[in-house]
C-alpha cells in the first residue's frame, strides 16, 4: 500500500494552463499532442473527449507529471510546473482511475489506503465517504467501515468500487480531481449516477 502523507502544495487560486504542449513517444514520428493550449479555471469542470488513440490518457499523464513534455509548458497561476516543484503540484491532485485497485481489507482501509491500521484517519475517511455519497450505504452494512470488501472488491458493485476510488482521492484534500474514464466500465445507469456525483463534488469542495 502507499502511505498518504500531506506535503506542501502549490496553491490553486485562479487557473491551470497548458501552453503549446507537444509530445511524442520515443522512436515515433507521430506527435500525440501538437501545440495544445488549454486553460482550466478554479472551481470549474472540464471534460476531455476524443476517440481511442486521440491522446486523452497521454494528456492526463503529462498533467500528472508521469510524462515530460517534448515542448511547451504546464503552469498553475503563472508558476510553471517542472522537476523542482512537480511533487508539490502532484499533492494538489486527487486521481480517480478507470479501474480502482482494492485490497482484501476493510472499507476504511481501502479509502484511507494507509500502510497500517494505526495510520487510518477514520474521521477523514467518513468525511470523504459522505462526499462520495458512499456513507449511507456503508452504514447499512453489519460491520460498517470495518466490512471487508473481498479480493479486488468482489463484494461490492462497480459503482460502489468507483465511489471508494473517489473517496480515496478526496482524503488527500485535493484542489483538482482528475478522473480518467472513471465511468467507462460501468453500466449506463450507474455511469449517470457517478457523473452526477463528480459534478456535485465541485460544490461540496467549494463549501468544505
Amino acid at each position: 500500500k502507499v502511505q498518504q502523507i500531506k506535503h506542501t502544495q502549490i496553491p490553486f487560486k485562479d487557473k491551470f494552463e497548458i501552453n503549446q504542449l507537444s509530445f511524442s513517444y520515443e522512436n515515433s514520428d507521430t506527435k500525440i499532442l501538437d501545440k495544445l493550449d488549454l486553460i482550466v479555471y478554479s472551481n470549474t469542470t472540464v471534460g476531455i473527449v476524443g476517440s481511442t488513440g486521440a491522446g486523452k490518457t497521454t494528456l492526463i499523464d503529462l498533467i500528472l507529471g508521469l510524462l515530460v513534455p517534448e515542448s511547451g509548458s504546464i503552469s498553475l497561476d503563472g508558476v510553471e510546473i517542472n522537476k523542482h516543484n512537480i511533487s508539490e503540484w502532484q499533492n494538489n491532485i486527487g486521481y480517480v482511475p478507470q479501474s480502482i485497485y482494492l485490497t482484501d481489507d476493510t472499507i476504511e482501509a481501502n479509502i484511507a489506503f494507509a500502510n497500517s491500521r494505526d495510520e487510518i484517519n477514520i474521521d477523514k475517511a467518513i468525511k470523504a465517504a459522505k462526499m462520495a455519497n458512499l456513507h449511507e450505504f456503508i452504514t447499512t452494512l453489519p460491520e460498517q467501515y470495518k466490512t471487508f470488501v473481498g479480493e479486488r472488491g468482489v463484494r461490492l458493485s462497480g459503482g460502489q468500487r468507483q465511489r471508494i476510488g473517489i473517496a480515496r482521492a478526496l482524503t488527500m484534500d485535493p484542489e483538482l480531481i482528475i478522473a480518467d474514464e472513471a465511468v467507462s466500465a460501468l453500466d449506463v445507469s450507474i455511469q449517470a449516477q457517478v457523473l452526477d456525483l463528480l459534478r456535485e463534488l465541485r460544490e461540496k469542495m467549494e463549501l468544505s
